[in-house]
């Protein structure tokens, strides 16, 4: 359990549900979020406790000494004398799209339940997950590891032919790419990584 401001609680949680690319929380060191499911803290005399479900894709966020408040755009966490301890868009944007919290207040104010959803505004979003990035990167090791030996083979074969087999240099590289590629993405999947989704690999303007 962590002790940090309560919007900082239900950003990193919502971010680490949805895999989100940015984390918005001082403090917090961006590789230890996936690893943390409960937060705790006091701001303005007024206690927390989120906690993240990764099994309903859910925050709840439990106050004492005072209530959450939907104002239409933000949710705000009130004290038992009306002031404003923290403010918190029911959507933001991030590095790669847009955070939708959808929250709802329950328990009289006293409990708030965020189901957040990102939203990709980049024109190519596809999930990413370990296993994947390992295929992609040992196809990537091994296609051009592959045109370099081809290329080799190649420039051998044109010295040994007088220059006649210069014709054939771009079928051999494709070759190499497409065996050597084949190869490595073969080597990447065959490394045990967890096939869940924890991030999101975009490409855009």
């Amino acid at each position: 359990m962590r002790k940090i401001v309560a919007t900082a609680a239900l950003t990193i949680g919502a971010m680490a549900i949805t895999g989100g690319t940015s984390y918005a929380a001082p403090e917090q060191p961006a590789q230890d979020v996936q690893s943390l499911t409960q937060f705790a803290g006091q701001q303005s005399g007024v206690y927390f406790d989120a906690v993240r479900s990764d099994a309903d894709k859910t925050v709840t966020t439990i106050v004492s000494g005072g209530t959450f408040v939907a104002t239409g755009t933000d949710i705000q966490l009130v004290t038992a004398t009306g002031e404003v301890a923290a403010t918190l868009p029911v959507a933001f944007g991030t590095d790669s799209g847009t955070l939708a919290l959808q929250p709802q207040i329950l328990d009289g104010g006293t409990k708030l339940v965020a189901q957040p959803v990102f939203d990709p505004v980049w024109y190519n979003c596809s999930p990413s997950s370990p296993r994947q990035r390992s295929i992609e990167l040992g196809f990537g090791i091994g296609a051009t590891l592959g045109v370099l030996g081809a290329t080799v083979i190649g420039l051998a074969i044109t010295v040994a032919t007088m220059g006649i087999g210069a014709l054939a240099l771009p079928f051999i590289a494709i070759g190499g790419f497409l065996l050597g590629g084949a190869i490595g993405g073969a080597a990447g999947g065959a490394i045990p990584n967890s096939d869940q989704q924890d991030a999101w690999e975009c490409s855009g303007p």
